[in-house]
């Protein structure tokens, strides 16, 4: 955790940049395991567990023998590299403390200022939630320019549920922040905004039904107009956010509206998340460094639990592996996945 935000640290140095107070590499960097869900406790199993870094399989000079008190000679040794790696795997036995280091590196990245998606289990987004449904091929052209290739278009599938989780952990944190960032990607908006004009005519209808004396919040409508798709959980979620949320003035304009229209309206999460990494990926503001972290991140590469039409369903064909594949079993897509300012971390977790 200390090497990991050290890095953090590094990656602002090199741009010349310090967004925050230093954490030194011998600090103590404090988490609560209760804030991450999923982390598993084997500290007394892995009490000799040694840090070690490889750029591109090879070993820094003098790591190999390195011990974890060692972190201020690794940190060393990664400084005088003369390029900073964009995209960082933690491996190791189960319960070595790879989940609680990612979690360091995200909340240290966010006490900086940094924009940070974070997905704490990969696991669940492909094999957790209710269905799977395949996006719109207008979407799918507005998010990709209809260019063919792009994760196998005519099966590219959100995942409701955990589409929106993701929407929802990204808004709580960085709220205001997504609000101060315009969508680059006219097609995107364009896209939002006739969705969001045939669903108001849809609310509309709905709303004439009910009497002109009761009051009603955002998601005392949305449980009307969904009726048996109504969910009671996700709206005890989305609480916070949704209570008061003006659809009928709505419009999206920058990527905190894209986000919220993901999560108001769950068929329409994997949109939203693909729109929201697509914005981050060419996000250029030095001030606001963007951070990609996936624990768990082998379970994208394979076949999730769903089927659709008869088909199983692969990892690259579901919204949010799909937004955050900067890793690939081939290393020229692993290579050419870019992110302009920042860093991405996966973890690969052994149980699975």
């Amino acid at each position: 955790g200390k090497l990991l935000c050290s890095v953090v640290n590094e990656y602002e140095r090199r741009q010349g940049k310090s967004l925050g107070d230093a954490v030194e590499p011998n600090a103590e960097v404090d988490i609560r395991a209760d804030e991450v869900p999923g982390l598993t406790d084997h500290t007394k199993d892995w009490q000799e567990t040694k840090t070690g870094l490889r750029l591109y399989g090879k070993a820094l000079p003098g790591q190999d023998s390195a011990r974890s008190s060692d972190v201020v000679a690794q940190a060393d040794a990664l400084r005088a590299q003369d390029s900073l790696p964009d995209k960082i795997m933690l491996t190791g036995p189960r319960g070595c403390g790879k989940s609680v280091a990612l979690a360091q590196m995200v909340m240290h990245a966010r006490k900086r200022g940094w924009l940070c998606v974070y997905v704490p289990r990969a696991w669940h987004h492909m094999h957790d939630g209710d269905f799977v449904e395949p996006l719109p091929k207008s979407s799918r052209d507005a998010l990709f320019g209809g260019k063919g290739g792009q994760a196998k278009q005519d099966r590219l599938l959100n995942n409701p549920i955990l589409s929106t989780e993701v929407l929802r952990t990204t808004l709580m944190a960085h709220g205001e922040d997504l609000r101060a960032i315009a969508i680059t990607n006219d097609a995107v908006k364009i896209e939002a905004a006739t969705i969001i004009a045939d669903l108001k005519e849809k609310w509309a209808r709905s709303m004439q039904l009910v009497s002109s004396k009761r009051v009603m919040n955002f998601i005392q409508k949305r449980r009307r107009v969904e009726e048996e798709d109504h969910l009671p959980s996700e709206d005890d979620k989305d609480a916070a956010l949704l209570t008061d949320f003006d659809f009928e003035n709505f419009q999206v304009e920058s990527v905190f509206d894209l986000c919220m229209f993901g999560l108001a309206f769950r068929d329409f999460g994997g949109f939203a998340v693909l729109g929201l990494l697509g914005e981050l990926r060419v996000f250029q503001n030095q001030d606001k460094p963007v951070l990609l972290a996936v624990d768990e991140y082998n379970n994208f590469l394979g076949p999730s639990s769903f089927a659709f039409k008869g088909t199983p369903v692969e990892g690259s064909e579901l919204a949010v592996p799909r937004a955050l594949s900067f890793f690939s079993k081939r290393k020229v897509d692993t290579d050419e996945w870019r992110l302009a300012n920042g860093l991405c971390v996966g973890a690969i977790s052994p149980k699975y």
